[in-house]
């Protein structure tokens, strides 16, 4: 039996971020060029040849799962007398703690991970990324640059949506033009680094970014960097967005509740072995378990940590497999409220919190809490681990409070996912320890993404999951920055963002370290968030389930996940 190990992101990481970097001293950048591993590796699970993990939270048995982004190593679909397997037809997938409220690439509002799995089905990205630190030709068959500045995509001239429309640099030019001009939307914030995208002809894109951005490949590979179909857009703005040329299409969905994907038959790649499949959101993690054992999922994502154990005794029948999320559970403060913007008030609360608590109220034995004083993803590169964390100390706690302007009042926690809400509660009665009255708003993630949002006015404290990606400007850029999407605090620090233009167009990795360690060090002296601790999250499907492709920033790949049948 191995030692068990979780889906992170190897130390040779550092090495390769610097690889496109160095691509703006070698005059021409072209497509299939060497890049930074900025993604979590793609790590298969599942099998159909009865190897899976054996049940013990995560160790390894004969089936690898080495990572091949998306393709088989060990299963061969092979039956036990050589002959092809057969797939079922249909798939029923329980999604995790992120309701998919909208299917919209280019509309407003901040999709979980489940969203994100369903654009991956439906949509193609410029680039596509090839597991091994390298970018690969998706819908462009190549690019070039000469100072990252401005990038010529070549695109295939082969490739049409689902309803039949030849996909073309028109198609670029729309999708982009209306992230942009949609702000507040993930594509927005995605396309963000470009001034203007002009077709040359039908099948040749130029880009014009504000500044320099080797980066820009990473953000043209992204899930929310999808084509979308401009006249399918045009002739029906509510549904023509579901038009993409991915290996699935949209077929039924009701918001919060389920969408039903079906083959695209006329697929420009290789098809897929379901024909259909049906992602559903069921709240209650009790549910989920049940509908997993009467056969009615086949399946689940983020079961109850209480009911884990049932399907690690059970390795005849199921498949378990958990990582540790690259994501930081963690409390963010208004910056701009009276109360929770002054740092005193900050330091109190910092100093009340018991991590190894919350994290055991939160998710059991499936969470590890944050030993280091930083807010940077698990996995992401240039990670400060020598910040020391704020130590749990109520008496000092209680000498930063009584220095605040807190006077007893009742201050709003808006938190959202079962996971944060039991870690809510553990928090609110930790803080009245030394006089805190917490009231808890609990609410569902498209609402709280709304809510505690840039420059918001209501909001005060949120528990909520910090998304946090592996290519670290990016990440960075996204939470410091102010007004970015994901920067959900208010916070504003010029010292950041002269750091993070510098950051921009850095090549050299002792700089880069250097500038990412300062950030880091600028940020836990602030408190605009505190990480609390990193979700170990747990997948369980039946037996003959595969073709997963698991990362541990919660993009997973579903598009050739099957079931083998007798």
């Amino acid at each position: 039996m191995r030692k068990k190990r979780f889906i992170r992101v190897s130390c040779c990481m550092l090495i390769m971020l610097s690889m496109i970097m160095s691509l703006m001293s070698c005059g021409k950048a072209q497509g299939d060029s060497k890049a930074p591993d900025t993604s979590a590796k793609g790590t298969e699970a599942g099998s159909s040849d009865g190897n899976s993990n054996d049940g013990n939270n995560g160790k390894d048995s004969s089936n690898d799962n080495d990572g091949n982004n998306g393709k088989e190593s060990s299963n061969d679909n092979n039956g036990s007398d050589g002959s092809a397997a057969a797939y079922a037809d249909h798939l029923e997938v329980v999604i995790d703690n992120t309701q998919i409220a909208a299917i919209n690439p280019i509309g407003s509002g901040g999709p979980g991970s489940a969203t994100g799995w369903v654009y991956k089905m439906v949509y193609d990205t410029l680039v596509t990324w090839d597991g091994e630190g390298g970018y690969l030709p998706g819908l462009a068959t190549s690019w070039e640059s000469d100072d990252w500045k401005t990038i010529i995509f070549h695109l295939r001239d082969d490739i049409r949506f689902s309803n039949g429309e030849l996909f073309t640099a028109d198609d670029v030019v729309f999708t982009i033009e209306q992230a942009l001009q949609n702000p507040g939307s993930v594509a927005g914030g995605q396309w963000s680094s470009v001034e203007a995208i002009e077709a040359l002809d039908a099948t040749t894109v130029k880009m014009t970014l504000k500044s320099v951005r080797p980066q820009i490949l990473f953000d043209a590979c992204q899930t929310y960097a999808a084509m979308m179909c401009k006249k399918a857009v045009e002739d029906d703005p509510e549904r023509g967005v579901w038009i993409g040329t991915g290996t699935y299409t949209i077929t039924e969905f009701a918001s919060n509740d389920f969408v039903k994907l079906t083959r695209n038959e006329n697929y420009w790649g290789e098809l897929p072995p379901t024909k259909t499949m049906t992602l559903r959101y069921i709240p209650e993690m009790s549910t989920r378990l049940m509908m997993l054992q009467n056969g009615e999922a086949d399946i689940c994502f983020n079961l109850s940590e209480q009911d884990l154990p049932l399907i690690e005794a059970d390795t005849d029948n199921y498949n378990l497999y958990t990582y540790l999320a690259n994501n930081c559970s963690d409390i963010g403060f208004n910056m701009n409220d009276p109360i929770c913007g002054d740092l005193n008030f900050r330091m109190a609360v910092a100093s009340a919190l018991n991590r190894e608590d919350i994290a055991i109220g939160a998710n059991g034995v499936y969470a590890e809490p944050e030993t280091t004083g930083t807010f940077w993803g698990s996995g992401t590169p240039f990670r400060n681990e020598d910040i020391p964390i704020i130590p749990y100390d109520l008496e000092k706690a209680k000498e930063y409070l009584a220095a605040s302007p807190y006077n007893g009042e009742e201050i709003e926690l808006v938190t959202a996912i079962p996971t944060m809400i039991n870690a809510s509660a553990v928090i609110q009665q930790q803080l009245s320890e030394i006089g805190i009255k917490i009231t808890i708003k609990q609410t569902d993630p498209a609402s709280l993404m709304s809510y505690a949002s840039y420059g918001s006015k209501e909001m005060q404290m949120f528990c909520f999951v910090g998304a946090f990606g592996f290519e670290p400007y990016s990440a960075t850029y996204g939470i410091f920055y102010p007004a970015a999407m994901q920067n959900r605090t208010s916070y504003d620090n010029p010292e950041i963002v002269s750091i993070l233009e510098k950051a921009a167009t850095e090549t050299d990795p002792a700089k880069q370290q250097e500038y990412y360690y300062n950030i880091q060090e600028l940020v836990a002296k602030d408190i605009p968030y505190i990480n609390l601790f990193y979700v170990k999250q747990a997948i369980a499907s039946v037996k003959s389930v595969g073709g997963l492709v698991l990362s541990n920033d919660g993009g997973h790949d579903l598009r050739y996940m099957y079931k083998t049948i007798d």
